[in-house]
């Protein structure tokens, strides 16, 4: 199951940022079964409709620091095309930690989603 969740997050998944989570994880598709079995195997993430205006498409998504950290240790050996931009989130992950804490300045957020934003960027180049 490891492999098929690899190859389906190479596929569908994305790795974003979102304000206050060091990174966020998201498979979408249509059929709710899928993404639910996949959430049930790892025992990580939500399944949810993603609204009004998207009313038969589902999302997996990912948030928690220590879900993340269980999603690359599980699935991260198997996964190819998105390897590089997931073996970086990784080895950063902790980085991001306290991003939106109040014992980190506003220059330091700054710099930190600078930084963050760059390397998106360039693997989404690719």
């Amino acid at each position: 199951m490891d492999q098929y969740i690899a190859g389906f997050f190479d596929g569908e998944g994305y790795i974003g940022l979102a304000p206050g989570y060091p990174c966020i994880l998201i498979c979408q598709k249509y059929n709710k079964i899928v993404l639910d079995e996949m959430r049930d195997y790892l025992n990580i993430g939500s399944v949810y409709n993603r609204g009004k205006n998207y009313s038969d498409t589902y999302q997996w998504k990912i948030s928690r620091t220590e879900e993340i950290e269980k999603f690359f240790l599980k699935i991260l050996p198997y996964v190819k095309i998105k390897k590089e931009e997931c073996d970086w989130m990784k080895s950063n992950l902790h980085y991001w930690i306290g991003y939106n804490r109040w014992n980190i300045t506003e220059e330091v957020k700054n710099q930190r989603l600078n930084l963050r934003q760059e390397e998106v960027k360039r693997f989404r180049k690719r």
